[in-house]
């Protein structure tokens, strides 16, 4: 941070910070929080070393009062704050509404005509914004909620309209069935603080249910989901431990080369190329020996937390795993 000054003993994590050129209020990542459990800010705008998520553009503080209460920040402006900041801490403060008033049987109506398998209506393109609007108000507080409560740095995302029609129509599910439009991530070191930082998360939520891929794999992919809802929204939270991420990321690496398709089990595309990287094995057998790979790290982990004295025995896994990424980037 700089431009700015802050009170001494105080670090802030989580706390939002503004992009006034998106007008998008997000939290800080990585910092931790010590001391009475607030910080003043004062002068002008302070600057963060983090760039805005959806513009890329700097983010600052408002001139205030930074409050962490109940796991939530509560914001009390300065006198030298601006209208507009003053506006936003307004918005923030205020209870989760909609910005859309579509009823659920017109988000359906609206998903068949974005994914075009109906045929599209005036007005469409702006429904579908406000309809997502709702869900970035809902990613920005559930963030701001998480990293204040648990410490970790979170990623969040919006899936994109393609991603969206993709699901609607390989999956032939309903628009307002759709659980992930609203994204957070959290990576944790291994299964124990998987458990509860998961734990963590649902107590977040009035309501809220878990899904443990780690009992129920989805073609290897391993984690924690819990789905909760804000007003009546679902956003889920994915908890992974740092071997699941690295798995993770290595698949959508190969799915954005070989063809989205393996992430549900199908093969490759040209699944019988040679890929020299990898002493010239097929892809098909790429793809075995990352499935392989997966199911081997989660014994590992698994045997970690029943108390086997094996050490930190899935780094060779995740080095593999590593490998693979750096072999494989450019095929």
């Amino acid at each position: 941070m700089h431009a700015g000054k802050m009170s001494d003993d105080a670090e802030l994590i989580g706390v939002p910070a503004v992009c006034r050129t998106c007008d998008l209020m997000t939290p800080i990542q990585g910092l931790a929080i010590r001391g009475p459990g607030f910080a003043r800010i004062e002068g002008s705008g302070v600057t963060i070393s983090a760039a805005c998520p959806r513009c890329r553009g700097p983010l600052t503080l408002i001139d205030g009062t930074y409050a962490l209460i109940g796991g939530a920040w509560r914001i009390t402006p300065s006198a030298s704050a601006t209208e507009a900041d003053r506006a936003l801490v307004a918005r923030l403060e205020q209870p989760a509404g909609r910005a859309s008033d579509l009823s659920k049987s017109a988000v359906d109506r609206l998903g068949r005509r974005i994914a075009g398998i109906d045929a599209p209506q005036a007005g469409d393109e702006a429904a579908f914004r406000a309809w997502l609007t709702d869900y970035e108000e809902i990613r920005v507080r559930m963030s701001v909620a998480v990293t204040s409560s648990i410490g970790l740095p979170v990623a969040a995302r919006l899936k994109t309209r393609a991603t969206l029609v993709d699901k609607l129509t390989r999956d032939k599910l309903r628009l307002s069935q759709v659980q992930d439009v609203a994204g957070l991530r959290l990576t944790v070191p291994d299964r124990e603080e998987q458990d509860r930082v998961a734990s963590v998360v649902a107590s977040l939520f009035s309501e809220s249910h878990t899904v443990d891929r780690r009992a129920e794999p989805s073609f290897g992919y391993r984690a924690v989901h819990i789905v909760g809802k804000v007003v009546g929204l679902p956003v889920e939270v994915q908890v992974r431990t740092q071997g699941q991420h690295e798995w993770a990321q290595l698949v959508e690496r190969l799915a954005d080369r070989w063809g989205r398709q393996i992430r549900y089990g199908h093969p490759p595309t040209d699944a019988a190329h040679e890929v020299d990287e990898v002493d010239g094995r097929s892809r098909a057998d790429v793809m075995a020996y990352v499935l392989a790979l997966a199911s081997t790290l989660d014994t590992l982990e698994r045997s970690s937390v029943e108390g086997d004295d094996i050490g930190d025995a899935a780094e060779p896994v995740r080095a593999a795993i590593r490998e693979l990424v750096n072999l494989l980037t450019d095929q």
